[in-house]
Order: structure tokens, then C-alpha cells, then sequence
């Protein structure tokens, strides 16, 4: 558990630094980890220009956490794709995409949201320097977990639900999109909409 909690720090310390220095404000580019600058835009900017996420940037909007994330405060998001999202069963996207049940939608996005900025130098260095496996809270008040495995990283719930890291990463002006192939979220945890 201590070496958890070690790669909890050591992963928001060292994101944080490198992050820091990544480049001249305003600049934007791709370097050879997949890591693109857009520190000069906001995470509604990228993520409205972005058509391989729309169905999360239409989540983030419709939630009312797409203004929240344009707060003082750093934050990095583990972003499902629209194959992410399309790839639930077909009862789990209908519920999320239903305006009415954007309280339930909101709780799936903020577990997929953790606090600094993350990239992926700093996620590996964290996990070998906690001996295998690293863990961060996220905005949920659950704890992910990170782990470089056979296919590449990989990013766990508490539930057990994994997603890859494809290695592509977005930092903007106060924080990070990190894309992710799957969407971290039990089918099992959420309500099922009543019978007419």
C-alpha cells in the first residue's frame, strides 16, 4: 500500500515538472512520445475541434463539467474515444447519452479526471520507481491505477475495468488529455432504466 500511495506522489510531482518544461507558451507541436502543445487553448477547445472525441466533448458539455474544467486548478482527463464509448453495450450509451440522467454521466466523466498534469515519461518512471503498479485518486473519489503491461499502459478502476494508453497525450493551458481505448465504468454499477 505505501509503495501505492508513493506512486500517487511520485506520478502528480514528476507530471507536474515535466509538464512545466515542455515548451514555450502558445506553442503547438507533437513530439516523438505523441506528447502535442496547446497550452495556449482550453480542454472545450480541443476537445470541440477534436472529431474522434466528440461523443466525450458532447458529455463534458451536456454534464456542465466542460466550464468547470476552465478552473485555476490542474487536471488531467484519460479521455475515451468515440470507439471507446461506442463500444459499451448498447443500454450503457443510452443511458449516458440521455440528458436526464447527466448526474449519473457526470459521475463516469470525474472518474476518469485526476488532479496535476500527466504525461507519459513521468507515468512510467512512477510506476517502476512504485515497483510495478502506480495508483492516483481521481475527482471521483476512487483511485486508478496505472501499470505498464505486454500491450503497453494500461489504466485500471477499482472495478477492474482496464483501458490502454495509446501513448497520445494533449497538454493544454492548465492540464492534459490523455486518450484512452476504453471507457472506465462497471455496465453491472449502473442503473437500469425502467420498463414502460
Amino acid at each position: 500500500m505505501t509503495n501505492r500511495i508513493m506512486g500517487l506522489g511520485l506520478v502528480a510531482g514528476l507530471a507536474l515538472a515535466l509538464a512545466a518544461c515542455s515548451g514555450a507558451d502558445g506553442e503547438t507541436a507533437a513530439s516523438a512520445d505523441g506528447v502535442t502543445d496547446k497550452r495556449s487553448e482550453t480542454f472545450a477547445q480541443v476537445l470541440m475541434a477534436d472529431p474522434s472525441l466528440s461523443i466525450a466533448a458532447a458529455a463534458f458539455e451536456r454534464t456542465g463539467l466542460m466550464g468547470a474544467l476552465d478552473g485555476k486548478a490542474s487536471t488531467t482527463i484519460f479521455i475515451p474515444s468515440n470507439a471507446a464509448f461506442e463500444a459499451l453495450d448498447e443500454q450503457s450509451r443510452k443511458l449516458l447519452e440521455d440528458p436526464q440522467n447527466s448526474a449519473i454521466t457526470a459521475a463516469v466523466l470525474r472518474n476518469h479526471m485526476v488532479p496535476g498534469v500527466l504525461d507519459i515519461e513521468a507515468i512510467n518512471k512512477a510506476i517502476t520507481d512504485a515497483g510495478g503498479e502506480a495508483a492516483i485518486a481521481n475527482f471521483g473519489g476512487e483511485v486508478l491505477t496505472l501499470t505498464n503491461e505486454a500491450g503497453g499502459l494500461v489504466v485500471r478502476n477499482a472495478a477492474g475495468q482496464k483501458a490502454t494508453i495509446p501513448g497520445r497525450i494533449t497538454i493544454v493551458g492548465n492540464g492534459a488529455l490523455i486518450a484512452i481505448d476504453a471507457v472506465l465504468v462497471d455496465p453491472t454499477l449502473l442503473p437500469t432504466p425502467p420498463k414502460l
